[in-house]
C-alpha cells in the first residue's frame, strides 16, 4: 500500500498556513491495533512557530483539540480508498 497524502489547513492569530501531510494506508486500512496512524510531514518552508502548532496539532490528533486534523485524515482516507480499491 501505499502513503495517503493530504492538505491540512492550520489557522492561527497570524492567518493560516497549508500543511502537506500524509500517512500509511497499510496503517489506516489494515492496522487492527485501533491506534490512530503516525501523521507525517515536511518541515521545510515552516518557520519555528508553524513547527511548533504543527507538532501540537499532531500530538493531539483524535481529541477535540486537534484542529480537525483526524477528520481531514479521514477525509483523506476516504477518497484515496474510493480511488485505489
Amino acid at each position: 500500500m501505499n502513503d495517503i497524502e493530504f492538505v491540512f489547513e492550520i489557522e492561527d492569530e497570524a492567518g493560516s498556513f497549508e500543511v502537506p501531510m500524509y500517512f500509511s494506508a497499510h496503517d489506516w486500512f489494515d492496522d487492527d491495533s485501533g491506534d490512530i496512524p503516525a501523521v507525517h510531514y515536511t518541515d521545510t518552508g515552516f518557520d519555528e512557530r508553524q513547527k511548533d502548532i504543527i507538532h501540537d496539532l499532531i500530538g493531539m490528533k483524535g481529541t477535540e483539540h486537534d484542529g480537525g486534523l483526524l477528520s481531514e485524515m479521514q477525509k483523506a482516507a476516504d477518497w484515496w480508498e474510493s480511488h485505489n480499491a
